[in-house]
């Protein structure tokens, strides 16, 4: 199956900006990123997942992570649980199946993407409320 999982952090319904070169810091414990203009696009040695992308830059933050065709396993999970406790951020999928967030947080997605999700919304506390 190809799909896409984005780490974005919200608060009261916005999306709200997370320090670039703290996000490349960040993946770079997972993989590499690309040098220059290409430093949000990351590869991983392992099959963590095809490749990610930090959207963004230096000046106005990142948005966003997209990790393409990721495996869904406790590596994964592990990421994207570590990237909620230090960053706030939220998971989410490309089809709006649904939508895991940090504790206290889940009433600060956008009202427009709530009315998408197909399986609501679900605060994460621990790898078991990923992908169970």
């Amino acid at each position: 199956m190809s799909f896409t999982v984005y780490l974005q952090r919200f608060h009261e319904g916005a999306d709200v900006p997370v320090p670039f070169a703290s996000l490349i810091a960040f993946l770079s414990q997972y993989g590499t990123p690309g040098n220059d203009a290409f430093a949000g696009e990351f590869v991983f040695p392992d099959e963590l997942a095809d490749d990610a992308s930090v959207i963004g830059n230096d000046e106005q933050g990142a948005s966003c992570i997209a990790f393409h065709r990721p495996v869904i396993d406790d590596r994964f999970k592990r990421l994207v649980l570590s990237a909620m406790t230090q960053f706030g951020l939220s998971a989410y999928d490309d089809g709006c199946e649904w939508l895991f967030m940090p504790p206290g947080e889940s009433g600060h997605a956008p009202a427009a993407m709530l009315e998408e999700l197909a399986n609501g919304t679900r605060e994460v506390h621990g790898l078991d409320d990923l992908w169970p």
